[in-house]
């Protein structure tokens, strides 16, 4: 089961977790307590299970600088047929699996942040 992110309604802060519902995301605080919070919707992102260059854990709506045919370009992170793909402002969309190494990948904000 993979883990997902989600904005806090009432705090704005991101919560991680696993997703309850549509709009719940359940998560352990730092004393061991589970909490269950209501989360916008339209902020839920899954997590990828991929790693970026830092170790950082790349979620659906992230933003990612990576190399794509020898090229660095900043995409959109999203899920469509089948698995997560980044968007396609090079002429095709590639499954993030197919770059091929986290030395690719960085997170750099994602869509739902002010950057």
């Amino acid at each position: 089961m993979r883990e997902y992110r989600g904005k806090d309604k009432q705090t704005g802060e991101w919560r991680y977790g696993y997703l309850f519902a549509d709009d719940y995301i359940r998560h352990i605080d730092v004393d061991g307590i589970p909490w269950l919070r209501e989360v916008d919707p339209d902020t839920v992102g899954q997590s990828t299970g991929l790693p970026d260059r830092d170790g950082v854990t790349i979620y659906e709506g992230d933003k990612l600088e990576c190399l794509i045919d020898s090229e660095e370009v900043v995409s959109n992170v999203y899920w469509d047929d089948g698995g997560f793909v980044i968007d396609g402002n090079h002429g095709y969309s590639p499954f993030l699996g197919e770059i091929a190494t986290p030395l690719y990948r960085k997170v750099v904000g994602n869509i739902h942040d002010k950057e």
